[in-house]
């Protein structure tokens, strides 16, 4: 079964709830994201910092880690950007959204050219998400248990930042982009590239970019791709063609920022953004249907990991 048609731009599918609530939490609050994105790179700057006064392996690797996690934080934020969801001003949306999709070599254009298929065709051989993971072992569940630590391993070894690399440049809607925009982030990366060899800072740039990126960034974002549609799942309902998933604590900051674990209420109202997800989640559960056929999943580490075995 696949979700039904959406406005591919902001609308949302009017399932259940109230018109007037889902007008309140579309309410968009541009300042409050920007600030988030520029939080994002506070953090990543400071980790970077740190690592290199304090001259510590365990520090360096702590760096990783964090700093692979705010850009994963970075895809959820062009996500928003992706349903003009980050600032009313569509210029001001698109230029953040295409900056924070460049730092993980996308482009915002292409990932939505995408992603609106997705959206549109749902866990169906017209959805590109759905055909390019179809047949990777890697999405294949159940899975045994030494099967998944392989998997884990090659995710955050770097192994798997070869095939993720290879999936967007044969993907057609992702590579379906202008070619000024082509050319613009060339540029861009040519230039980051030259400022930073030239200053004599680019180790800096291999150590707190490229090796996060391959690493810690790719883990985080598969764990979540997974997340979204995959492991046992039934899709014999239109509430369980996606997983809303209950986060520990510290999985909300490291693996599920910005409200991404609720992608199946995403699904259902893609017009809210991650801020209010919260409270059309609390609302959607007063659903009787929602509550009785949600496919709702505590814990990445604990139910995630046990629906995948």
């Amino acid at each position: 079964m696949t979700a039904p048609d959406t406005d591919e731009y902001s609308g949302a599918v009017d399932w259940r709830l109230p018109a007037d609530d889902i007008r309140r939490l579309s309410q968009l609050r541009p300042y409050y994201a920007l600030l988030c994105v520029a939080l994002e790179w506070a953090i990543i700057i400071a980790a970077a910092w740190i690592s290199e006064v304090s001259h510590s392996w365990l520090v360096y690797v702590a760096a990783v880690i964090i700093i692979g996690s705010r850009l994963h934080a970075f895809g959820v934020l062009m996500h928003e950007a992706a349903h003009y969801r980050l600032s009313s001003n569509r210029q001001v949306n698109n230029a953040v959204g295409e900056l924070l999709a460049w730092m993980i070599l996308m482009t915002l254009q292409g990932y939505r050219n995408n992603h609106f298929a997705h959206h549109r065709d749902l866990n169906s051989d017209n959805d590109p998400d759905w055909v390019r993971k179809k047949n990777d072992p890697f999405f294949s569940f159940p899975k045994t248990p030494s099967r998944l630590l392989l998997d884990i391993f090659k995710s955050v070894s770097g192994v798997r930042f070869v095939v993720e690399m290879r999936g967007i440049f044969k993907s057609k809607d992702m590579q379906n982009i202008p070619a000024r925009l082509k050319r613009q982030r060339l540029l861009f990366y040519i230039g980051v590239i030259t400022v930073f060899s030239l200053s004599g800072h680019g180790m800096l740039l291999v150590k707190y970019w490229v090796v996060p990126y391959v690493t810690t960034f790719i883990f985080f974002m598969l764990i979540r791709s997974v997340a979204e549609h995959h492991g046992k799942m039934e899709y014999d309902h239109l509430l369980r063609q996606s997983r809303y998933v209950e986060p520990h604590w510290w999985e909300r900051i490291l693996i599920a920022p910005y409200g991404v674990y609720a992608h199946l209420d995403h699904h259902l109202y893609p017009s809210g953004p991650f801020y209010n997800l919260r409270m059309l989640h609390v609302l959607l559960m007063q659903q009787p249907e929602y509550r009785d056929n949600a496919h709702i999943t505590y814990g990445y580490s604990t139910g995630l990991a046990a629906e995948c075995l």
